[in-house]
């Protein structure tokens, strides 16, 4: 009996799919290596947020009130020159009066302030380097300082795809204060972080002063 010439035994059709998903998968390693941006960074977002709050009476009731001002600036890789670029950031204000657990007013606003600006892909490639170089020589300062109704924490969170490294910087502002993150080590002293992240923000974004004087201490320090 003649076999049709499109007839094969399952031993071939199964030989035949291995050699395809091998093709695949030389086709995929291929575009991994070749493909600049794949499994590099995509954005590097730096968030700051300062935040004030107080208690009042009004009669015999006690109120609590906060007020919080937030930037945030996201620098989104560019595809053809690989540098890190933006055109904008957030100002975002927020105001709530609270009655012990119960918030009886809220108001946010949002606006967003032109700016733009590019970092090198040398650059912001120094900065994941210094987020993830500890210097051990110097002692670190691990106090957590709030001065009394008055908080600002600074946030950097260097964004891969679906995957995001989180680190944070709270009072006091000093060059020995490291930055802390929920990845090993936890913590990372290093001074440099701490210039590379002001220089590239605008002159009112909050925090970027504190940072520069950081930067000052240091300075002062190496004589």
């Amino acid at each position: 009996m003649l076999k049709s010439p499109h007839y094969a035994k399952p031993q071939t059709v199964s030989t035949n799919i291995t050699k395809t998903m091998k093709g695949i998968l030389i086709i995929l390693t291929v575009f991994i290596l070749t493909n600049p941006t794949y499994g590099q960074v995509t954005q590097i977002v730096v968030t700051s947020i300062l935040q004030t709050d107080r208690t009042f009476h009004k009669g015999d009731e006690l109120f609590l009130e906060n007020r919080a001002t937030k930037n945030q600036i996201i620098f989104t890789i560019d595809s053809l020159t690989k540098n890190l670029t933006t055109k904008k950031y957030l100002i975002e204000t927020f105001y709530s009066i609270w009655d012990g657990d119960k918030a009886i007013k809220e108001q946010i606003k949002q606006k967003h302030n032109r700016w733009k600006h590019e970092i090198p892909r040398s650059e912001w490639e120094n900065i994941l380097s210094s987020l993830k170089t500890d210097v051990d020589s110097l002692q670190k300062n691990m106090s957590i300082l709030h001065t009394s109704h008055h908080y600002l924490n600074i946030y950097i969170d260097v964004i891969n795809g679906s995957d995001t490294l989180s680190y944070r910087k709270t009072k006091p502002f000093e060059y020995l204060t490291p930055w802390r993150t929920d990845e090993p080590p936890g913590v990372v002293l290093n001074p440099t972080i701490d210039t590379q992240i002001a220089q590239h923000l605008p002159k009112k974004f909050i925090g970027r002063k504190e940072l520069i004087l950081a930067l000052t201490r240091v300075l002062r320090q190496a004589g």
